[in-house]
């Protein structure tokens, strides 16, 4: 396997995370603001 590759595959798995870490944290903004509400 390729450097190239490697760096590819930690990259696509970071934005990944982090893509889902915002689902997250929006989800759990909607339901304080709910329970708030």
């Amino acid at each position: 396997m390729s450097q190239n590759k490697i760096e590819e595959l930690i990259l696509l798995a970071f934005s990944a995370a982090k893509r889902s870490w915002v689902i997250a944290l929006h989800t759990a903004a909607a339901a304080c603001g709910e329970e708030t509400a």
